[in-house]
């Protein structure tokens, strides 16, 4: 029987262990580009993540609105007054709670009643949907410890860049009673609060609180002005709008030029009358 040499048996060993060597070193690789190739993917699944939040963001950001609550003391035909001279043609709407709309309707009312009125401006460049405005207003008469209270509920599917709601503070019991109670010089306090929640075009739900109180129909002191809650990715249902008044309606059949050229001509006309009084007023101490 022939046997094999040392030298040849040593060097089938030296073979074989350099091929499992080989066949281990192979797989590690396999191994190694494959882990790889598992962190590359986790790596890139990451990365669009981020970048789809940022994308995300801002989206949100270019349609992100933050309306601007206003309290004014007029009347509706001053505000009526002003969209003609300005000649301003966007949307104002008028809303009201169950006690009508009698205090606009009614033209004595609207020239002669002078209010305090909330207006909510859109002077972002966004559109915003489905708004819901709630109103809660608490008249206190301290000589008598008495409180009346008068809440409104109102929606509206869209406000429009550049258009405005209003809404007034007290009812016509709350007005006449502050009217009394300034005759009287009777101390007041009235608190006014707003919860304004409105959709924004990339589907973010806002919610603004705004509150006042004012101290004898004098001192105004604003205790909440700014957004109080912020939802990403709503489906919003839909919603029965109010009844509302649009004050364009109002002004939709007069010649807003003939108009602004007569409001012109009465300024000019008065400050022509001051200067001569004014003059002999002069003439008269000299």
């Amino acid at each position: 029987m022939n046997e094999i040499p040392l030298s040849a048996a040593s060097n089938n060993l030296s073979a074989i262990a350099t091929l499992v060597a080989g066949v281990m070193t192979a797989a590690a690789t396999i191994i190694a580009v494959m882990w790889s190739n598992k962190q590359t993917r986790k790596e890139l699944i990451k990365q669009e993540e981020r970048h789809a939040q940022e994308r995300k963001a801002q989206f949100e950001q270019s349609k992100h609105v933050t309306i601007r609550p206003n309290l004014i003391l007029t009347s509706f035909f001053e505000l009526l007054d002003r969209l003609l001279v300005t000649n301003n043609y966007e949307r104002v709407l008028l809303f009201s709670g169950d006690d009508g709309f009698e205090f606009y309707d009614n033209q004595n009312l609207q020239v002669n009643q002078t209010c305090r009125i909330l207006k909510i401006a859109n002077n972002s460049s966004n559109d915003i949907v489905n708004i819901q405005i709630k109103t809660y207003t608490t008249l206190y008469d301290k000589s008598i410890d008495k409180k009346t209270n008068y809440e409104t509920t109102n929606h509206t599917n869209i406000l429009r860049s550049g258009e405005n709601i209003l809404i007034r503070v007290a009812n016509q019991e709350q007005f006449h009673a502050i009217l009394e109670m300034n005759k009287n010089s009777t101390r007041s306090e009235l608190i006014f609060e707003c919860l304004i929640s409105y959709t924004t075009l990339a589907n973010q739900r806002i919610t603004y609180q705004y509150e006042v109180a004012v101290q004898d129909d004098r001192r105004i002191e604003v205790k909440k002005d700014g957004i109080e809650h912020i939802e990403s990715d709503v489906i919003d249902t839909p919603i029965e709008p109010s009844v509302f008044r649009n004050l364009q309606d109002s002004v939709s059949s007069v010649d807003r030029n003939s108009y602004y050229w007569q409001k012109v001509g009465e300024a000019q006309a008065r400050g022509v009358t001051q200067f001569h009084l004014q003059q002999n007023s002069t003439s008269n101490v000299s």
